[in-house]
């Protein structure tokens, strides 16, 4: 699924990215080369050229989204610290994260499951708990990774939740046991929500 995602973020991101880039380009040079057409159709051109600009953010956050080129590159202390930075301004909530007492450097698919349950964790965030705060810290700790998210949204009650089987919460929790790892969620209604994934990473 992580190598699907990888092959889809780099086709929209080149392939998708550079047509549209291409179709700017043509627009502009459109109107560069015809000075005497009319403020009507200068300012539709304009138009057309913030759309574009628009749609090719879009296009780079739904690649970042599949899959975080930085996270490949860099790590993961460096994936959490963008992402949150581009959660902040997509949605407004404020993000605290404190990622300095961490090696950027793990397994592959430590990496990235770390990575997607911070990710979703966020998108959850965003879309039920009507926070406008998210403190974040992740850190070693006796061999093991943990990372615990807190915000200061709506919580929820925790015996209803477990009764609905939220899918975001399952994915989570899916990802931690796959690597060996455990997600505990502690929530209250009206008290927010924190997260904490807890990872055996022993010499990493």
């Amino acid at each position: 699924r992580e190598e699907e995602r990888t092959n889809m973020a780099r086709e929209i991101h080149d392939e998708l990215g550079q047509q549209l880039t291409l179709v700017k380009m043509n627009l502009f040079s459109l109107l560069k080369n015809n000075e005497n057409v009319s403020p009507a159709f200068q300012e539709k051109a304009k138009e057309i050229g913030e759309s574009i600009n628009k749609t090719v953010d879009m296009v780079r956050r739904i690649a970042t989204e599949l899959r975080p080129v930085i996270l490949d590159e860099h790590g993961l202390a460096d994936a959490i610290l963008s992402h949150s930075n581009e959660f902040t301004k997509r949605t407004g909530i404020k993000t605290n994260v404190d990622v300095k007492g961490i090696n950027s450097i793990y397994d592959l698919s430590i990496n990235t499951d770390v990575f997607r349950i911070y990710q979703e964790s966020l998108t959850n965030i965003a879309r039920h708990a009507n926070a406008t705060k998210v403190d974040a810290v992740i850190k070693t700790e006796n061999d093991f990774l943990k990372l615990l998210i807190t915000d200061d949204g709506n919580g929820f009650n925790m015996e209803n939740r477990r009764n609905k089987k939220s899918l975001g919460l399952l994915m989570m929790q899916e990802r931690a046991i796959s690597i060996g790892g455990l997600v505990k969620i502690i929530s209250e209604e009206g008290e927010g929500t924190s997260i904490l994934l807890t990872i055996p990473i022993g010499n990493n």
